[in-house]
């Protein structure tokens, strides 16, 4: 439920939220949401609790509320008794709109927005109290994936044919299972060294290649010189 809030004088209104929004900028620790943008109306009042992970935000973390782009609200958690509180005024530009949320974590220095949870805002209406609290439930942020799959040769990373004779691929395998696809070809009657790649992409998009060398080369000479006589074999 809403809880409606008289209005007071807007000039009087516009001075308190401008004085507030500028000791919240300044008291706030390392976070960078930005100046917030205030409108000469009586905004939301939000009271909840905050945790990251399942466990209650810091001291120091930072709660930012959003309408859009555009930033209407943030404040430092307060911690009491293990439970990370949250107080924060949002101003209201008039009329419902919708908020969503960001968490500055000082202890990482990282700010995270992986919450699905959004409130509708309006003036001078209250969102949760201190007997039903507001519950804004964060996710950290999970780090990009930037592991290229390893690919392992199956078989000797060099191999040697003679020409005319045979190769066959022994392949490879990648350590995520993801499919390997091989280029290049090998061309038995030509001597020559050849490259075979054997590359593999993981969902992430990460890429991993391997080589193998195969070299075709003549076959080695095992046929000794034939040496012919001038005149007999033997002579008396």
């Amino acid at each position: 439920m809403f809880n409606i809030i008289p209005k007071i004088n807007s000039k009087v209104l516009l001075s308190f939220l401008c004085l507030f929004a500028f000791l919240e900028h300044s008291l706030l620790g390392q976070e960078n949401f930005g100046k917030v943008e205030i409108y000469p109306n009586l905004g939301t009042t939000l009271v909840g609790q905050v945790t990251i992970d399942g466990d209650a935000a810091g001291e120091g973390d930072v709660v930012a509320i959003y309408v859009g782009e555009e930033l209407r609200g943030k404040k430092e958690v307060i911690v009491n008794g293990g439970i990370a509180w949250l107080n924060a005024q949002v101003s209201a530009a008039g009329g419902e709109e919708t908020a969503t949320f960001k968490v500055y974590d000082k202890s990482s220095g990282v700010t995270h927005d992986n919450t699905n949870l959004s409130v509708v805002i309006d003036i001078g209406v209250a969102v949760g109290s201190y007997s039903a609290p507001f519950m804004l439930e964060f996710v950290r942020s999970i780090p990009a994936d930037t592991t290229a799959p390893v690919i392992t040769l199956t078989g000797a990373a060099s191999v040697a044919v003679v020409v005319g004779g045979t190769y066959t691929d022994a392949g490879a395998t990648s350590d995520g299972g993801e499919t390997v696809t091989t280029s290049g070809t090998v061309d038995v009657n030509t001597a020559g060294v050849y490259t075979v790649t054997y590359s593999a992409s993981d969902t992430a998009g990460n890429a991993g290649t391997a080589t193998r060398t195969v070299t075709v080369s003549a076959p080695a000479d095992t046929t000794a010189p034939v040496i012919t006589l001038t005149g007999a074999a033997s002579v008396a």
